[in-house]
């Protein structure tokens, strides 16, 4: 049951199970690797070149954590005794190499180090803790242990010191990054195996040439450290030669490869060196101590160097890596702001335009008011100004002035009436069906309205329209406003005496439907003929377009509304509207209304 004091102990008891087993294997492998350079340098209790255990220890820490030391210590204790040294002396040599790792792994925590080793700041900060600062602590209690225990004279203090200092300094360079690189990783959560397999199946791709440098490797090596060097050739830095394919491994097969690279090199340069061959050897004439302490130096710079480059190589990759990221985001970003620019463009030219439009309406109307308003108003003031020149007091107004009076205010009148008519509304016309209608009949009301304006210019009105006209469905006030268009137009726009005649016929045509295909439809054909000065063909064109009067029209009056608010009508109901007219001929204003469907 979960909670339950049962579960919790047999959950206390697989976490310390797994504790000790992480003890046991760090002990396991200081204890092998201790006896493994023992069995190559065969130095027993004495301080070697390169003290594997430090590296192993410290690794194993920063993995695992620091409460895991006694697994050193216990190490250590083991080597010792079985190295057949006493109990104190076995138990201040584990104490001496536990403490120090203990520390390092713990100033390495504080400084927020990554066990990758993959940004230049770890690689500093190991090299500095980890290889140089912590080594003096077990440096400092190894040579005291040995000194007073009579291994070591008093008087090869110092000597002794630099030595295990220098050792674990080198074990902890050349050893510990290949656990850390390969194990550890503080933003992965799965496990270290599934990793490293990952990792293998990546490089496998690259299998050719990691065989290809891998022979290289061993062969360059091979060669600098376990050949016999004569002193002629010693005094050239042949030790150096594989640094080109440590280089090689930080550029193509990245961190691991690299310190597994390193890991190999200074191998070869330490059995090359027990062997007592290779160019260390040979510089120093033979003198063992100064060998061992070139051999040092050596693998001390081509580790550090190699952790270095893998680290500036890693760190580029990944702002590579983040600028290819952002490269993508930034593109989004842009083909986003992109279309978005586009869009605004096109609604600003959209509101741009219906600016441009607007403007022209005010223009128009300006320009009309400037020219339309201003002759009536002329007349009308000649005839108030004649009137006021005379000298009597009360002043007689002929029947003819009086006409002309009321003539002028019935053209301001007619001016301010298309002045209020919105051309920004007219296109939003919408017909209001009044059922089936007849067209005689809208022509019969809108004559009759017009009577005192037909009486005034002498128009005489011929009706044509017959009663057996089919019905039509459509907005009766609206075509009634199309037929007082056109009749007024052709009274105001011509001399008294006109003659306007009313026609109307059933016509065929031919309509384009949806689909795409033409279909015969008949439709009714009204036709509002006058036998006045007529048009030309230029001004027919744009006749039903807003318009003003300018030099090429100024026998026009009106703003121009009229006839393109008739379109806007005749159209709306899916009609059609035009003019056919020649000079002196007079002018056929026609407009066609598709038949009521109970007609059809």
């Amino acid at each position: 049951m979960e909670g339950s004091p049962v579960a919790t102990m047999g959950l206390s008891w697989s976490v310390h199970r797994e504790n000790w087993l992480k003890v046991g294997a760090i002990a396991f492998a200081c204890f092998g690797s201790a006896h493994l350079a023992n069995l190559v340098l065969g130095l027993g209790l004495k301080a070697t070149p390169v003290w594997f255990p430090a590296g192993i220890g410290l690794a194993a820490l920063v993995l695992y954590g620091r409460n895991l030391w006694s697994g050193i210590a216990l190490g250590i204790f083991s080597f010792s005794l079985s190295m057949g040294s006493s109990w104190s002396f076995a138990i201040v040599a584990a104490l001496g190499s536990s403490i120090s790792a203990f520390i390092a792994a713990f100033l390495l925590e504080q400084i927020e180090f990554e066990a990758n080793l993959r940004r230049l700041r770890d690689v500093f900060g190991f090299v500095l803790v980890g290889g140089l600062i912590t080594p003096t602590i077990n440096a400092t209690v190894n040579t005291l242990n040995t000194t007073l225990a009579g291994i070591t004279p008093w008087n090869d203090f110092s000597a002794q010191w630099g030595t295990v200092w220098l050792g674990d300094s080198i074990g902890i360079l050349v050893l510990a990054p290949v656990p850390l690189t390969w194990l550890g990783c503080t933003s992965c959560t799965q496990p270290a195996f599934k990793r490293i397999q990952a990792d293998l199946a990546q490089l496998l791709p690259r299998l050719p040439e990691f065989l290809i440098w891998l022979t290289l490797l061993l062969f360059v090596s091979g060669t600098v450290f376990w050949a016999s060097t004569q002193t002629e050739l010693a005094l050239y830095p042949l030790e150096y030669l594989p640094f080109p394919l440590i280089g090689w491994a930080a550029l193509r097969l990245g961190q691991r490869g690299t310190v597994l690279g390193s890991l190999m090199v200074s191998s070869i340069a330490v059995l090359g060196l027990t062997r007592q061959v290779g160019p260390f050897l040979a510089k120093c004439a033979g003198q063992m101590l100064e060998a061992a302490l070139l051999m040092q130096i050596f693998v001390g710079i081509i580790s550090v160097t190699a952790l270095v480059l893998a680290a500036a190589v890693a760190e580029r990759q990944q702002v590579e890596d983040l600028l290819r990221v952002n490269q993508v985001h930034l593109q989004t970003l842009a083909s986003s702001l992109e279309c978005r620019v586009r869009e605004r463009t096109a609604e600003l030219h959209h509101r741009m335009q219906e600016l441009h439009d607007s403007n022209q309406v005010k223009d128009l109307l300006l320009h009309a008011v400037a020219h339309d308003l201003k002759t009536p108003i002329q007349g009308m003031l000649m005839v108030l100004n004649k009137l006021h020149g005379k000298q009597e007091e009360t002043v007689t107004v002929s029947h003819t002035t009086l006409e002309r009076m009321i003539q002028s205010n019935e053209k301001l009148l007619y001016l301010l009436n298309s002045l209020l008519e919105d051309p920004t509304a007219i296109a939003a016309i919408a017909p209001t069906p009044s059922g089936s209608i007849q067209l005689k009949q809208i022509a019969d009301d809108t004559v009759a309205k017009l009577a005192y304006l037909l009486q005034e210019n002498q128009t005489t009105i011929v009706n044509q329209l017959s009663e057996k006209l089919p019905a039509i469905q459509a907005d009766a006030i609206q075509i009634q406003q199309v037929f007082e268009c056109l009749i007024s137009n052709a009274i105001r726009h011509n001399a008294p005496g006109l003659t306007i005649t009313l026609s109307g016929e059933v016509v065929e045509t031919f309509v384009k439907q949806s689909s795409g295909d033409r279909v015969k439809r008949a439709i009714l054909r009204c036709s509002v003929q006058d036998d006045g000065v007529g048009l030309p063909r230029e001004q027919c064109d744009r006749l039903f377009e807003l318009h003003s009067r300018n030099s090429h029209n100024c026998h026009l009056t009106g703003i121009g509304l009229g006839l393109y608010r008739s379109r806007q009508i005749i159209l709306a109901h899916g009609g059609q509207i035009g003019v056919d007219s020649q000079p002196g001929k007079g002018a056929d204003f026609w407009f066609t209304l598709p038949l009521s469907e109970q007609t059809v």
